[in-house]
C-alpha cells in the first residue's frame, strides 16, 4: 500500500482511501482525539461509509498501523534480498528502514511513536505489538549472518532487538526535533558499532 497525498479521485477502493485519511488523522490527532467522523471528512466519504469497512475506532487504528507496516516491509524485503552478502542484508535494512519510514511523517509518526503514546489503546489491547513482524523479519537476517559464519554467533533475538531499538529511538527524536538528527550520519554510526564493537584493540 503506497501512502501518498490524498485526494478523492486517486483510488476507486473505499478502504485503501479510508485508511489512508486514517494515517493523517491519527498522526495529526492520536488515537484518542481522533474520531471516526474526522476520518471520513479527511477521506471525503460518508460518515457512515468507514463503518462498512471498519466496525469500531480501534479497528481501524489496528488496520491502518498494520498496513502501514505490511508496505513498509515489504518494499524493504524486496530490496534486501537482492543483496547475496548476510552482513550487507543487515546494514541495507538499517538503512531502508530509516529511508522508508522517514519519507512520510504522518507514516512515521503513526508506525513509530501513535500506538504507544495512546493509554486507552494500549490498555484495550495489552498483547498487541505492531512491530513484531519487523522484529521477526530483522532476527532472521541476523540468524542467516550467524549461520553463515559472517558475524560472531549470538542471539539472533538479542541483536535483532538492539538493532531495531535503536533505530526506534532515534526515529522518535528525529520526529521530535528533527533539526538536531543527522540520520544518515546517525544509521552509519550504528552500523559501524554494531560491526566493529566498543573496545578498543589490544595493544
Amino acid at each position: 500500500m503506497s501512502f501518498t497525498t490524498l485526494t478523492r479521485t486517486s483510488t476507486g477502493d473505499k478502504r485503501k482511501l479510508i485508511l489512508e485519511a486514517a494515517v493523517k488523522v491519527f498522526a495529526r490527532s492520536g488515537f484518542n482525539a481522533a474520531t471516526v467522523n474526522e476520518v471520513a471528512q479527511e477521506a471525503g466519504i460518508a460518515n457512515g461509509t468507514v463503518y462498512l469497512y471498519f466496525k469500531t475506532k480501534t479497528e481501524l487504528f489496528i488496520q491502518t498501523i498494520k498496513d502501514v507496516i505490511k508496505s513498509k516491509l515489504q518494499q524493504i524485503s524486496e530490496r534486501v534480498e537482492s543483496d547475496n552478502d548476510p552482513v550487507g542484508r543487515i546494514k541495507k535494512f538499517i538503512d531502508l528502514h530509516t529511508e522508508l519510514v522517514t519519507q512520510n511523517r504522518d507514516v512515521a509518526r503513526v508506525m513509530v511513536v501513535e500506538w504507544r503514546k495512546s493509554e486507552e489503546f494500549c490498555l484495550q489491547n495489552p498483547d498487541y505489538n505492531p512491530l513484531n513482524e519487523y522484529m521477526n523479519y530483522l532476527k532472521s537476517l541476523c540468524s542467516a549472518a550467524i549461520e553463515s559464519g559472517s558475524i560472531r554467533k549470538v542471539n539472533p533475538q538479542t541483536l535483532a532487538y538492539m538493532i531495531l531499538g535503536t533505530m526506534d529511538i532515534v526515529l522518535t527524536q528525529w520526529l521530535t526535533e528533527p533539526e538536531k538528527i543527522n540520520l544518515p550520519a546517525i544509521t552509519n554510526e550504528v552500523y559501524d558499532i554494531l560491526g566493529f564493537g566498543l573496545l578498543l584493540e589490544k595493544q
